[in-house]
């Protein structure tokens, strides 16, 4: 007997396994068979709700919907109740009208007869939409041509109607039918081609339209009042003159009169106070000595500036009080920049020994901390014994060469400058001049 006879299983053995395998293949069959089941009702319960979801969104958004028209209805409604409580006055005689002109024109002219009101009410019918579509659409727009075409055709169906009642009654009913034929129309315009607008914008188109008419007889007036400029070769060209000027009627026509301008002047100082107000020296210390010294009062600082610019216009050549007032023939005589215009007050300043500090500077001419230090600077440079060969800039220059430009060389001689010492041990040196020095 081999080893492999011994470890062979038996039929039943082997019976038992396939039994074995056949029931494992059942139950995985089974396994698989219940999992899809649940995965087709899972799937099945996932479209009913993704359904129900959808229909419950129809709903809200019909929901919304019919409630956004019927607030549309409302608020139109609102905003309309003036209409509608005329729309038996308006639509009731316009029926009425409408109905005995299509048996009078049937009556008239066989067959298209029915028409005949289309002519006699709906023309001036037509006329009247016109108005109210025209100032809904553009307020400004003219509309009385629309309101004469409303008259003109509102008279032909009175008319009509007025002989179609007095062949059928008499005149008291062609009276009673012609009123109603307009009174349909007649209430139309006064509830919906009435004014729309307020009483201000009617007084600003008002005063709009006054305007223009003013200017259309000042260009006119212009017009009759111009020269002609003719060319070499004959052609001519109308020459306005310009400026102000006003209307004025003469003898039935309307002229141009031109304006004299005012005398404005260009530069106006402030009133000097009596030369002789004292004007203290700065003082300074080592840690302030290149920043600024002790500010002085406000009111000396200006007298001082006014009191030199005076003395300065009273010292150029040909200056006379008694002479005629020139001045505002003259050209006047202003800085370029805010710096030149610095440089010059400090000038004066320093002459009158109350030179500007840099805060004053600053505040005075809206200079930066560093362009009033360096106004500062050359003034205080000029004055001193050593300029120590610092180049000027160009706006430097162009005000140290201001007086001499306008012709003030010359007319101010400040006398002993202020000297600043670079250290404390140095005192301050020099005094203010004397009104007579300038």
């Amino acid at each position: 007997m081999s080893a492999y006879d011994a470890v062979r299983p038996t039929w039943r053995e082997e019976a038992r396994r396939d039994k074995e395998s056949r029931a494992r293949l059942d139950m995985e069959r089974e396994s698989a068979r219940a999992q899809l089941r649940l995965a087709e009702l899972q799937f099945a319960a996932d479209a009913r709700r993704e359904r129900a979801l959808a229909k419950a969104e129809a709903r809200a958004r019909a929901r919304e919907a019919r409630a956004a028209r019927i607030s549309g209805a409302l608020a139109w409604l609102t905003g309309h109740v003036i209409g509608l409580l005329f729309i038996p006055v308006i639509g009731v005689p316009a029926a009425l009208a409408w109905s005995a002109m299509a048996a009078y024109g049937a009556r008239l002219y066989p067959f298209v007869g029915y028409l005949l009101p289309a002519f006699s009410e709906g023309a001036m019918w037509a006329f009247a939409a016109a108005v109210t579509l025209t100032l809904r659409r553009d307020p400004g727009r003219p509309v009385w041509h629309l309101r004469a075409g409303i008259a003109v055709f509102a008279v032909f169906g009175g008319a009509l109607n007025f002989l179609h009642g007095l062949t059928v009654g008499g005149a008291v009913d062609g009276i009673v039918m012609a009123l109603v034929s307009d009174a349909g129309v007649t209430a139309h315009q006064l509830v919906t081609a009435g004014p729309r607008r307020s009483r201000a914008e009617r007084d600003d188109d008002r005063f709009g339209r006054a305007a223009a008419r003013r200017e259309r007889r000042a260009r006119r007036a212009a017009l009759r009042s111009t020269g002609v400029d003719m060319d070499a070769r004959g052609n001519a060209r109308l020459v306005y003159q310009a400026g102000p000027a006003t209307l004025e009627r003469r003898f039935g026509s309307t002229r141009l009169v031109p304006v004299k301008p005012e005398r404005r002047p260009v530069l106006a100082l402030p009133a000097a106070p009596p030369a002789h107000v004292p004007v203290a020296a700065p003082e300074t210390d080592e840690t302030e000595r290149e920043e600024e010294p002790q500010q002085a009062p406000e009111d000396p600082v200006l007298t001082a500036i006014a009191d030199a610019l005076e003395r300065v216009v009273a010292a150029l050549p040909g200056t006379d009080e008694n002479a005629p007032d020139t001045a505002s023939a003259a050209v006047p005589m202003v800085p370029l920049s805010a710096e030149e215009a610095a440089l010059a007050a400090m000038r004066a300043t320093h002459a009158a020994g109350n030179p500007f500090s840099v805060n004053q500077l600053q505040t005075r001419f809206k200079l930066t901390r560093s362009a009033a230090t360096k106004v500062r600077g050359i003034v205080l440079g000029e004055n001193a014994d050593d300029h120590g060969g610092k180049p000027l800039n160009e706006a430097e220059r162009r005000v140290q060469a201001w007086p001499d430009k306008h012709g003030m060389s010359g007319a101010v001689d400040p006398g002993p400058a202020v000297r600043y010492a670079p250290a404390d041990d140095e005192p301050v040196t020099g005094t203010a001049p004397e009104p007579d020095a300038i």
